[in-house]
């Protein structure tokens, strides 16, 4: 933070909200000029710097101009959450998402059968090409006044891997896995990835879900399928955390 030829260092510890941010309030001296630059950190590293922001106070009493925020982070190879709000005292309505790809100049509608999942104030675009730039836009009302914002995300080349244990049992003759104990702040969501098959290559298949954040548990019915294999990755507006994989959740109905 400078003021004039002063400059201050501030360390923030300041809560994380569900969108992924942080806010904190600054003690400054009125009618000044500010330069703010931003530097996040842990014990293990240090992040980029931001791009200064430049103020001014006027010693009057001022209140934040209603914006559209938006951002978006990759859920792996082929899916990015995107996650929007209003930012001041005003209610976001009737939004409307598009996108496209870097190379092609038109924005696209997202339809029904791209979304891996719809939040409140955010949304999974799933079935996207892998190690693809994206641009997001998002069409809303901020108040009653018709806002526009829009983001770059590029999916990752490959899925990050997890060493965490989950638990396989039976119920019934329904095979379960369940990951109720992760426990986890924050989390938006699930992806779930499931192969089938893996002993009959004109029977393999694999499937991808995005599970809300209050579905901890899958279950498979006994119709004939082999489930070899499960992977749980819980995801929030930073992207994928490590997850879980479980091997022959149903092996033994191979004819």
């Amino acid at each position: 933070l400078v003021s004039g030829d002063e400059f201050t260092v501030q360390q923030i510890a300041g809560d994380l909200s569900a969108s992924g941010e942080y806010s904190t309030e600054l003690d400054l001296m009125g009618r000044k000029k500010y330069i703010i630059l931003v530097q996040p950190f842990s014990q293990e590293m240090s992040g980029k710097r931001s791009k200064p922001i430049v103020f001014f106070v006027t010693g009057k009493k001022m209140y934040p101009t209603a914006q559209l925020r938006i951002s978006a982070t990759p859920l792996g190879k082929n899916a990015v959450i995107v996650n929007y709000n209003a930012f001041g005292n005003a209610k976001l309505s009737k939004a409307t998402i598009y996108y496209r790809r870097k190379t092609v100049p038109q924005w696209t509608p997202v339809q029904r059968h791209i979304i891996g999942l719809r939040g409140n104030q955010s949304v999974v675009l799933s079935r996207l090409n892998e190690g693809t730039t994206y641009y997001v836009m998002v069409k809303a009302l901020v108040g009653a006044v018709p806002k526009v914002a829009i983001v770059s995300v590029a999916t990752l080349a490959s899925d990050p891997s997890g060493d965490v244990s989950i638990i396989k049992h039976q119920e019934e003759g329904v095979a379960v896995v369940d990951w109720s104990y992760f426990g986890m702040e924050l989390v938006q969501g699930y992806k779930a990835t499931v192969k089938y098959n893996l002993h009959d290559p004109s029977l393999r298949r694999t499937e991808v879900q995005y599970l809300p954040s209050d579905q901890t548990k899958l279950e498979f019915a006994d119709n004939g399928d082999t489930v070899d294999y499960v992977k749980i990755e819980p995801f929030d507006a930073h992207g994928l955390k490590k997850g879980a994989e479980v091997r022959c959740v149903r092996c033994n109905n191979i004819p």
